[in-house]
C-alpha cells in the first residue's frame, strides 16, 4: 500500500472543495501552474505557502506541514554520497 504524498494530498483536498487549480493559486498568490506542479510533486512549496493552501482549503496546517515533513528532512541524492 503506498502512502499519499504532499501533492495528491493537496489534489483530493481541493477537489473535495470544488476549488479549481487557477482558483487555488489565485487565493495563494502563485499561478495555477505553480500549483498544478506542487500536486504532481515536481515542486515543494515553502511552509508559508503551505500554510496559504491550508487556509485556502480548511485544513490544519499541522497536516500538511507534516505531510511535507518527510519533504524537508529526507536526505537529497546528493547528500547520499
Amino acid at each position: 500500500m503506498s502512502k499519499t504524498t504532499l501533492g495528491e494530498y493537496i489534489r483530493s483536498l481541493r477537489n473535495k472543495r470544488d476549488i479549481g487549480v487557477r482558483e487555488l493559486g489565485r487565493a495563494v498568490d502563485v499561478s495555477g501552474v505553480h500549483i498544478s506542479s506542487i500536486e504532481k510533486d515536481k515542486n515543494t512549496p515553502s511552509p508559508e505557502l503551505l500554510s496559504k493552501i491550508a487556509v485556502v482549503l480548511q485544513v490544519d496546517v499541522d497536516k500538511l506541514l507534516a505531510k511535507a515533513c518527510l519533504l524537508y528532512t529526507s536526505p537529497s541524492p546528493r547528500d547520499r554520497g
